[in-house]
């Protein structure tokens, strides 16, 4: 005697718990029945919505792990012509022209302007500290960069105090020319 299955004990209890005067709209749960009926549907639709999102975190990791290996070949092209033409950009700027047009897209150079950086930003509060210079640091102990810049000296990759000091913890960018380079569609 074979006996055929239909429906699953979760199916057949989410059909057959449902309260009579169930509508979707306007329903108030009155009785522990229709509490446990309304837990089951809520943890029957979560464990889908978990399923569903599990199955797409697999996914999303293969693609990501297809995109990684059939993009490496491409990238040491793309970075090779890139300082190509940002080289080419840059002297082009000297000649005074800033954007360059290609059908295949463009390049644009633009000046920057001086930077500071914390390199360690542990070392360089207790520089701050230790030579009274707590007015470079923010109350929650971070670099103010906007200050510093306005006061500081610069000396190659080193930064500079108001008393002469080279300050721990801080390195100095010089400004230049930012190059961005877009490929059209």
């Amino acid at each position: 005697m074979d006996i055929e299955v239909t429906e699953s004990l979760t199916e057949f209890l989410l059909s057959e718990g449902e309260p009579e005067d169930f509508n979707n709209s306007g329903f108030v749960i009155t009785t522990e029945d229709q509490a446990i009926w309304a837990m089951r549907k809520l943890a029957d639709a979560q464990r889908k919505i978990d399923a569903i999102t599990l199955r797409a975190e697999t996914e999303r990791r293969r693609i990501n792990a297809w995109e990684d290996q059939s993009t490496k070949p491409f990238s040491s092209t793309v970075e090779y012509f890139a300082g190509l033409l940002g080289s080419y950009a840059t002297c082009q700027r000297d000649e005074g022209v800033k954007h360059l047009s290609y059908p295949d897209g463009y390049v644009q150079t633009r000046a920057t302007q001086d930077k500071v950086v914390v390199a360690d930003n542990e070392k360089f509060v207790d520089w701050a500290i230790s030579t009274g210079h707590q007015s470079w640091i923010r109350t929650h102990s971070e670099a103010d960069l906007g200050f510093i810049k306005s006061i500081a000296q610069f000396s190659d990759e080193n930064v500079i105090s108001d008393t002469g000091e080279v300050v721990e913890g801080l390195r100095h960018i010089p400004a230049g020319v930012s190059v961005s380079i877009k490929v059209s569609e």
